[in-house]
């Protein structure tokens, strides 16, 4: 994620330094805003997947830790079946006669299948068992939320200049909207509603992407 973080770094050059190596979408709001998702969301899945198939315990993760039982309804007893099984069917799904030669070989190639499947589904209980092991042992490794997605918090320039001209929009037409709600204890300008609710949106637009500098500058804007 670093690397990644590095090489969209490069994106982001001034011409004059990388001409080759700028993006030429890297103003391009909905481009911008569209990278900048999907970056959060590749750590986001990066984080799961360790978490989840290596125990990866990071260090914004919650100290407690939560242990999952994985109880085993089966019965042993019922790997054989009933002796008395009438029809076997083979790759292609063609009946065959169980007490036929070509039954009792479907039958036990079967039985070979069914078999080598509760003991790799055994070896791979022990490697969790392992893994989690060794999780406990281990410390916590840096978080990966950010590594590659802060590198836009400088770059977030367009995005700015977009939410403060809608916010000029925004305030022109309160300004010009006289309608007032009485439908309540006091009245209330109708378009003073709508100017706070858009700037409620707007704030969450933006801390779901980022909480950084970014979020300060729309603050300022």
């Amino acid at each position: 994620l670093l690397k990644t973080g590095s090489h969209l770094l490069l994106l982001f050059q001034p011409v004059e330094e990388a001409p080759t190596l700028r993006d030429r979408d890297c103003q391009n709001v909905t481009v911008l805003l569209k990278a900048l998702q999907k970056t959060i969301l590749f750590e986001k899945e990066m984080t799961a997947w360790l978490q989840r198939d290596y125990k990866t315990i990071f260090s914004e993760q919650s100290s407690r830790k939560q242990t999952k039982s994985q109880h085993d309804d089966d019965d042993d007893n019922n790997e054989d079946d009933d002796e008395d099984e009438l029809l076997e069917f083979d790759d292609t799904g063609k009946a065959v006669v169980a007490t036929s030669a070509e039954g009792i070989r479907i039958k036990y190639e079967r039985k070979m299948k069914e078999r080598k499947k509760k003991q790799l589904s055994t070896e791979q209980q022990d490697a969790f068992s392992i893994r989690q092991q060794q999780a406990d042992e281990s410390h916590p490794v840096p978080t990966l939320i950010g590594l590659a997605s802060k590198i836009f918090d400088k770059h977030m320039g367009p995005y700015i200049a977009q939410e403060e001209q809608y916010m000029d929009e925004q305030l022109q037409e309160t300004v010009a909207d006289a309608t007032v709600d009485t439908r309540g204890d006091l009245p209330v300008f109708t378009s003073s509603t709508n100017l706070f609710v858009y700037i409620k949106n707007s704030i969450t637009r933006c801390t779901s992407l980022t909480r950084g500098q970014t979020f300060f500058h729309l603050y300022q804007a």
